[in-house]
């Protein structure tokens, strides 16, 4: 089976490499000339023919690239422009390139992937989903017509296009399911995908094989594609970059890496309201990451973008899905002592209270109690003075013996998907 491969693939196998790595490469690049072959120019996506991909058995074809059209002043670097929209109108997707978002389970990533697919579909456009950890449609679409009850039966069933995932796919087979409409391609469960095919999800070749058996054909139609995954199970390597322990997950990503972590005290929850914080960890463009805030405490190239918000509650009607703007003042730095500690748990808790504010420091007490802080009153007023001098929360002085109230400030208000 290694001697099928061209010679450029051949040569990086030795003679005891894993017959199975080289029937990945195999299938990979058999996958690769027929999509590529196959699929029709979309959105100016396909490359002209001299450019095009030899025929399989037919002579390889020159690889230098003509710089022509982007040295004569007529190229322009990518601009987002698929998607949700965040609340100060700040899209997050580019068209025809690979996104991912990596966290862990109940941190909103399928969520985030409808709050997506619904402006796409408002938009007319159309909407492929690829998920691998469910047979059916059921639960996903039940999500989609909490967040869009507006959507008709006949549009989901024009432009939402369901792929059944619960067997493995093979070569070639992915692209030709894709329509060519397609403006957006979810990819939901990274793990999962990679079991089914028998690839070691922490090694650089499956995302290889992933790539172009389910990236590439959904790229080469102009789409945005968007991976759903997990990062690495240990502990102590979940605020890592990357996803599932391979830095490949992530440098190979051609458009924006996203996590999303969910808050301790109000995370994302049936019933009621939650949110998971929102971070850029690489924007090979960085178009998105610019309307970010760096978080500095970090390994380098994390961005906070702001709160992705899922309401529930009872009372309101559908659900409503939205992305609130970050604002510099309320990203709290790391904590340096219990004071700080204490503070970073204020921040944590005003952020999932319905109007962020406070009525005095022994109804805040009481509140961080209820949810399950540790609270020592004799640092609680420092803890409040310390994240008003930084500009953290709004605290006014008020008069002797009179509650003193307080809030996070320049809270914008959020943008619901369904207007």
């Amino acid at each position: 089976m290694i001697d099928s491969l061209p010679d450029d693939l051949r040569a990086g196998f030795a003679e005891d490499d894993d017959a199975a790595w080289a029937a990945i490469e195999v299938q990979g690049y058999a996958e690769l000339q027929a999509s590529e072959a196959a699929t029709p120019a979309v959105n100016g996506t396909r490359p002209p023919q001299d450019q095009q991909p030899p025929a399989p058995g037919g002579p390889l074809a020159p690889r230098q690239v003509d710089l022509g059209p982007y040295l004569d002043g007529t190229y322009s670097p990518p601009l987002p422009s698929v998607g949700g929209l965040r609340d100060d109108n700040a899209a997050l997707l580019y068209p025809g390139m690979w996104h991912t978002v990596i966290a862990l389970n109940t941190a909103g990533k399928s969520w985030f992937a409808l709050w997506h697919t619904v402006a796409v579909l408002r938009a007319g456009q159309t909407v492929v989903y690829a998920h691998f950890e469910e047979s059916t449609p059921a639960g996903t679409l039940d999500r989609l017509r909490q967040i869009a009850p507006d959507l008709t039966a006949e549009e989901l069933r024009e432009r939402f296009v369901w792929l059944d995932c619960t067997r493995r796919w093979e070569p070639g087979e992915f692209a030709i399911n894709l329509p060519p409409a397609a403006a957006l391609v979810i990819l939901d469960g990274i793990n999962s995908a990679c079991a089914k095919h028998g690839w070691p999800v922490d090694k650089p070749e499956a995302v290889g094989a992933y790539r172009q058996l389910f990236v590439s054909p959904a790229v080469r139609l102009g789409a945005a594609a968007l991976s759903l995954g997990h990062p690495p199970k240990a502990r102590d390597r979940q605020g890592e970059r990357h996803g599932f322990g391979s830095t490949a997950w992530l440098d190979e990503v051609d458009g924006v890496g996203f996590r999303l972590e969910a808050s301790r005290r109000t995370p994302i929850h049936l019933g009621g309201r939650g949110y998971s914080r929102l971070f850029t960890v690489k924007d090979r463009y960085g178009q998105v990451e610019v309307r970010g805030t760096l978080e500095a405490a970090r390994e380098p190239g994390w961005y906070y973008m702001g709160a992705f918000t899922i309401d529930s509650s009872p009372g309101i009607g559908n659900t409503a899905a939205y992305l609130i703007a970050a604002d510099p003042a309320q990203v709290a730095e790391p904590p340096t002592d219990a004071i700080d500690a204490l503070g970073a748990e204020v921040i944590d808790l005003l952020a999932g209270l319905d109007d962020h504010r406070f009525g005095s420091q022994r109804k805040l007490g009481d509140l961080l109690r209820a949810a399950g802080v540790r609270v020592d009153d004799k640092i609680l007023g420092p803890a409040l003075e310390r994240l008003a001098m930084r500009g953290q929360i709004e605290w006014p002085q008020v008069e002797a013996r009179r509650a003193r109230p307080g809030w996070l400030p320049k809270i914008r208000t959020a943008v619901q998907v369904d207007e």
